[in-house]
């Protein structure tokens, strides 16, 4: 895998990796070669998603104590900073705990109980297409939830984004609180249009979905549209 040099703001940076299996008897009776692309398709989105959750985690501690807060406007920019990166971390937190528990985990009980049930290769063959199925579709991976599922990857390099901006704040301790208020002011605007363009996608794709993201109507309150 050969880096292109702007991997560290590419969400997209390591969908080169691909899961490899070993064809040994009988499992390539059971595994397609399409069920293998599906899965390599789901564990991708779990791969960015995990990305995203890295980049909001690591970079607060030091970057924002660089900066220091001896300014009142210094300590409030400080603030904006951390509100935004909570206020992402956990929407990113709930995606990821959605398609790993809320699909992955229920299909794979659902897929477990089918394998017990079944009856010769072909059936086990037919359960585990059903399967992995089921899970593409719960992950929004399917050909007709393209939209969404790019709506999601430009916010997953938000994320990226947002910690460079992050990394850069010690860089820029001798700037006045006042322009760093604006620049976290934008970067809120920017990363709540980008969220509600996720959100408006997914209410009609997958509706259980919003209702765990949004649950309190944080993103799609009228008071911040």
């Amino acid at each position: 895998m050969q880096s292109r040099g702007d991997d560290a703001l590419d969400i997209l940076a390591l969908d080169s990796l691909h899961i490899t299996f070993e064809h040994e008897f009988p499992l390539q009776l059971v595994l397609s070669s399409r069920a293998l692309q599906l899965h390599h398709e789901v564990f991708a989105l779990l791969l960015r998603l995990r990305r995203a959750r890295w980049a909001l985690e690591a970079p607060l501690a030091t970057a924002l104590d660089a900066v220091g807060v001896q300014r009142f406007s210094a300590a409030l920019a400080s603030h904006s900073w951390l509100v935004l990166r909570a206020s992402l971390r956990h929407l990113v937190c709930q995606l990821y705990a959605h398609f790993a528990q809320g699909v992955i985990e229920a299909e794979w009980a659902r897929f477990r109980a089918a394998a017990a049930a079944a009856r010769g290769v072909d059936a086990f063959r037919c359960a585990h297409e059903a399967f992995i199925v089921r899970v593409a579709e719960g992950c929004l991976l399917m050909p007709r939830f393209a939209p969404t599922l790019h709506a999601m990857k430009e916010l997953l390099a938000l994320t990226l984004r947002l910690r460079w901006q992050f990394e850069s704040l010690p860089a820029r301790r001798a700037a006045t609180g006042a322009p760093q208020l604006a620049v976290a002011a934008r970067w809120q605007a920017e990363v709540h249009r980008g969220v509600r363009y996720v959100l408006d996608a997914v209410r009609s794709e997958a509706p259980e979905l919003l209702d765990v993201v949004d649950f309190n109507g944080f993103w799609l309150s009228p008071r911040e549209a």
